[in-house]
């Protein structure tokens, strides 16, 4: 009996990851259509007599280069691949604690970059470049995310992610973004994003060519990630 319901625990927590507060979307021309892939957690969990578990959250969102016919999109399939400030404080005596956290983050961030080309390489499919300009987006949407308290791809600051690129002097043929919010590690968030078909696909979208990952952490330890990718 004991082994049953841990592995009910185990089930529920892979979907509280991989499925609360997961949506997808896809943008053409002139609209942009959200798919909703949230699982009945709720039902699911009332079934069993259990609490919903607290999960964290990913979401992905894909522009979609303009074409006669708008992209179609299913649920949790929305991100097909037709789809779209740094600190530096250093001292030689000791490293402040904004020092510390910012070589932290980048430490994370470059892990995630690796990761990615691994699975792009599993699949055959070329490496992304490490951009540091699309870097500093994702790094300031992640930012933003937590200076303004929010969990969305659309930032109240700088608008869509395709907006911001935009602000941000970045050009693009097609372009993606993938946010998460709570994992601890590289490995957790990627995990995530991979178990998720929308987040997977810009992953591995074929006409992505760039990439770059930004974190941040609010007063919590909670981390903010994002994933920006752009084709040229």
């Amino acid at each position: 009996m004991k082994k049953s319901l841990r592995a009910l625990i185990l089930t529920l927590g892979i979907l509280a990851t991989t499925g609360i507060g997961s949506t997808a979307y896809a943008q053409d021309c002139s609209t942009v259509k959200q798919v909703n892939s949230v699982e009945s957690i709720q039902a699911i969990c009332a079934k069993y007599g259990t609490a919903v578990p607290k999960g964290v959250a990913v979401k992905a969102q894909v522009a979609a280069p303009c074409k006669a016919a708008p992209t179609k999109t299913a649920p949790v399939k929305a991100a097909t691949t037709k789809a779209v400030p740094t600190k530096t404080t250093a001292t030689k005596a000791a490293a402040t604690p904004a020092a510390s956290t910012s070589t932290a983050n980048n430490k994370l961030e470059k892990e995630v970059v690796t990761l990615v080309n691994k699975e792009r390489a599993k699949q055959g499919l070329a490496p992304l470049t490490d951009n540091v300009k699309l870097s500093n987006v994702a790094r300031t949407k992640s930012e933003d995310m937590v200076a303004k308290n929010y969990f969305d791809h659309t930032s109240p600051t700088y608008g869509s992610p395709f907006d911001m690129m935009k602000q941000f002097g970045i050009t693009y043929t097609a372009a993606g973004e993938n946010i998460a919010m709570g994992q601890q590690t590289a490995s957790s968030v990627m995990t995530s994003w991979m178990n998720s078909p929308g987040h997977k696909a810009n992953i591995l979208g074929k006409n992505f060519t760039d990439i770059g990952v930004g974190v941040a952490k609010d007063k919590s330890g909670a981390i903010y990630w994002t994933q920006e990718f752009i084709g040229k």
